[in-house]
């Protein structure tokens, strides 16, 4: 009986071992792929931000030329609210940022309309009276912010994708 046991000890031993490096592999891969897939997701979702800051850049840009000045463009919703939707569930640490940037958009936007208004209803007035000089320094603070958010991204997205 002991010379049987003596004998299944070693098979008992390595079918641990094998069942535990089994384990180890499964557990290592499936780590390692989840921050593989993490990072890409991570960079796909920065890349995707940035995309949608630009864009409202322009944006802002566009309806300033709209609004101000009354070319004929297409009137399109501020690509802010997708920046702002994916900043918050990917970049939270950002938020300081994105604040900047909507607090910056409320002196535009204001300006904008105000702008328009007098435009449309003194239009000869307005255009003898228009200085465009008040509009630089909120674009400034508008563009500060813009790089100070883009700035941020990179860096989170740099720090998060680490390896």
């Amino acid at each position: 009986m002991i010379a049987e046991l003596t004998k299944t000890i070693p098979v008992i031993v390595g079918a641990l071992i094998a069942m535990a490096g089994g384990l180890a592999g499964t557990t290592l891969t499936h780590i390692f792929s989840w921050r593989r897939e993490r990072r890409k997701l991570i960079q796909d979702k920065a890349e995707k931000l940035i995309e949608a800051l630009y864009e409202h850049r322009d944006w802002v840009a566009r309806e300033n030329s709209r609004l101000v000045f009354g070319l004929e463009l297409p009137e399109s919703p501020s690509p802010l609210d997708k920046a702002a939707a994916i900043q918050e569930l990917y970049f939270p640490k950002a938020e300081p940022e994105f604040r900047k940037i909507t607090a910056s958009m409320k002196d535009i936007t204001a300006y904008c309309y105000k702008q328009a208004h007098a435009r449309i209803s003194r239009n000869s007035e307005w255009i003898s009276e228009f200085d465009g000089k008040e509009f630089h320094p909120m674009w400034q603070e508008y563009l500060l912010a813009f790089h100070s958010a883009v700035n941020k991204i990179v860096k989170l997205t740099k720090d998060e994708t680490k390896t």
